[in-house]
């Protein structure tokens, strides 16, 4: 893995991560009363390390994209390419959950898209510039 990629990620995992804890924080409120029939379907008290694992995947995804194909190197080539990359698999993710999950409803599908995408947008932004500073 080159350094770029490396240190990109990085920087964007802990965007994802800081900004996701906040924004799914503050709504953690909705998401238990829209979650409430879901029964042993929903982890309420889900593992911190899974959710940080799962946030450096995605910081992994944006940071070799941006290397290998899409040639970003701003913050705002970066939210501009995380917009289309998010915004696609968490709208993938959600549909997918809608069509397999019981406790899936358009408010939840909808809050879950918004909120992954403004965190992981921002992540992609992150990833962006620490890729224009990275000789």
């Amino acid at each position: 893995m080159s350094k770029k990629i490396a240190l990109a990620a990085l920087a964007a995992w802990v965007s994802l991560t800081v900004v996701g804890f906040v924004l799914f924080g503050s709504f953690m409120k909705v998401f238990e009363k829209e979650m409430a029939g879901a029964g042993d379907c929903v982890n309420m008290d889900a593992p911190v390390g899974l959710i940080l694992l799962a946030n450096l995947m995605l910081a992994l995804l944006l940071a070799v994209v941006f290397v290998r194909w899409a040639n970003v190197r701003t913050f705002l080539g970066g939210v501009t390419s995380g917009i289309i990359i998010v915004l696609l698999v968490m709208v993938w993710f959600d549909i997918w959950m809608f069509a397999n999950f019981h406790f899936m409803t358009l408010t939840l599908g909808l809050l879950d898209i918004t909120l992954n995408t403004i965190s992981g947008v921002l992540a992609a932004g992150v990833a962006g510039w620490v890729l224009g500073k990275v000789k």
